[in-house]
């Protein structure tokens, strides 16, 4: 069999990305997995435990109120649009 000319492979490859482009467009969306997980736990007391035991293990890791370090104040992050100058308060 005589191998494919140039333009004879590029006429075919031309064709199946035009079919793989006609073929995307025709495909519905996938739905949103994040639909699927909210609330799927909600009443499972196995998930309320490991939330709970997650908190307990947060707050064990935080310093006590005695031992916090002193003179720490909060200050609010501040940053700048390039496109119009303007200050914008990130903090939330």
């Amino acid at each position: 069999m005589p191998e494919a000319t140039l333009e004879q492979r590029m006429t075919a490859l031309e064709e199946a990305v035009c079919e793989l482009q006609e073929a995307m467009k025709a495909r519905k969306p996938a739905p949103d997995w994040l639909d699927y997980i909210i609330g799927s736990m909600k009443d499972e007391p196995a998930f309320d435990e490991v939330l709970a035991l997650g908190r307990a293990i947060r707050q064990s890791d935080r310093p006590a109120e005695d031992q916090a370090p002193r003179g720490f104040c909060w200050i609010p992050i501040i940053s700048v649009s390039c496109k119009s100058n303007r200050a914008v308060n990130t903090a939330h």
